[in-house]
Formats: C-alpha cells, sequence, structure tokens
C-alpha cells in the first residue's frame, strides 16, 4: 500500500473511527440487545396463559359451561363481549418488543451492506441476512394481521349477538374465539421460532463478515 499524505491519512483515521463506532453499535445490538428479546419472547412463551398447551382446552371448558341452549344469555352475552385478558397481553407483548426486535435485526441487515462488497461468500451472508431478517418482518405481519381480522371479525359477532340475543350466534362466537386463538398461538411460536434462527444466522455470519470486511479495507484503502 502507497504512502498516504496527510490529509489522506486524516480522512483513514476518521473512517476507521466511524467504523469502530458503527461495529461497537452493531456488537451491542448482536450480543446485547437481541438476546434480550430473546429471553423476553421465552419468558412470554413460559408464562402467558394463551401459550400454554391446555390453555384452548381450558377456554374450551369455560364455554361449554357458561353456555346451555336453554338458558338466559344476559350474563354470557356480557361475558363475551370482551376477548379473553390473554390476547391483549400477547398482543401488547407483539406491538412493543417484537416490531422493535425487527429494527434491531434490520440494523445489523445494514452492516452487512455497508460492508465492504465483493466476492461470493459475502454476498451469499448478505442474501442470508436478507432471508432471516425477511422472516422475522414477515413473521410480526403476519401476527398483526391476524389480530387485525380477530378484532374485526369478532367484533362484528358481538355486535350481532347484542342484538339478536340468540344462542346459535353465542355458539358462533364461541368457535370463532377457539379456532383464531390457536391460529393466533400457532402464528406467535412461528415468530419465535424466526427469532431463533435469525439470531443464530447473524452471530454466525457477523464475526466471518468482519474479518473478510477488515481484511479487504486493509488491502484496499487509498
Amino acid at each position: 500500500m502507497k504512502n498516504l499524505s496527510p490529509i489522506e491519512e486524516q480522512l483513514a483515521s476518521q473512517i476507521t473511527k466511524r467504523l469502530s463506532v458503527f461495529e461497537a453499535e452493531i456488537e451491542r445490538q448482536i450480543y446485547v440487545d437481541i438476546p434480550q428479546r430473546a429471553m423476553q419472547f421465552d419468558a412470554l412463551l413460559k408464562t402467558c396463559p394463551l401459550l400454554q398447551p391446555a390453555f384452548s382446552k381450558q377456554l374450551e371448558q369455560k364455554f361449554k359451561e357458561l353456555l346451555q341452549p336453554s338458558q338466559d344469555l344476559t350474563i354470557p352475552i356480557q361475558l363475551l363481549s370482551t376477548p379473553d385478558q390473554a390476547i391483549f397481553e400477547v398482543e401488547e407483548f407483539i406491538r412493543t418488543h417484537a416490531t422493535d426486535l425487527a429494527g434491531l435485526l434490520e440494523n445489523v441487515k445494514r452492516w452487512f451492506y455497508v460492508a465492504v462488497p465483493g466476492g461470493q461468500e459475502l454476498d451469499k451472508m448478505q442474501e442470508e441476512m436478507d432471508q432471516v431478517v425477511g422472516g422475522m418482518e414477515e413473521g410480526i405481519s403476519k401476527v398483526l394481521e391476524n389480530l387485525l381480522y380477530y378484532h374485526a371479525t369478532r367484533g362484528k359477532l358481538v355486535v350481532k349477538l347484542q342484538k339478536r340475543k340468540l344462542y346459535d350466534i353465542a355458539k358462533t362466537l364461541v368457535q370463532f374465539d377457539l379456532s383464531q386463538i390457536q391460529n393466533f398461538k400457532n402464528s406467535f411460536l412461528d415468530l419465535y421460532n424466526s427469532l431463533i434462527v435469525a439470531y443464530d444466522a447473524t452471530v454466525k455470519n457477523y464475526e466471518n463478515v468482519k474479518q473478510k470486511v477488515e481484511t479487504k479495507t486493509e488491502t484496499t484503502v487509498f
């Protein structure tokens, strides 16, 4: 590498410092922030009633006891007008933590593109990061879309039940709750698995990319 002029040395020093700051931020996100989010997901999986294996069966039994064909529907209508509290717990978690996690992964992916390009292996790593981050974003969108559909459709059923006060409508609402809650649970588990895949891929690729970028930078600067 040729000798650098004072201006070139100053510019190279500034670039190195900025890269160091950027890399330090990315490493904090990879080794601290993302694992913390994963722990939050894991804690919710272990503690949220909706995400437990027995939840659907318990809810189904609760509905059976609540609804009888010949009974007065005043109390059941009142109780069925609001979704189970566990839905709101998971929904709030998704909106606050999962979307934030997607932002962290997007930052890491951006670092892969800021890295000096070149070589089939680097391109392959960038493509893998695209896939895993895209998988997380798709999983989050799927859960949020399921929630939107759930609330919109359930709201219509509740209005119909409150107006007509028919057992068949109450039964339809119960069946809808049971089916959609299971779908939502499955979507959340898929999202959690996407997080694990994304984290493993990020850790696996980061050091390799960093090493290759540093080596290439040393041989190409000026």
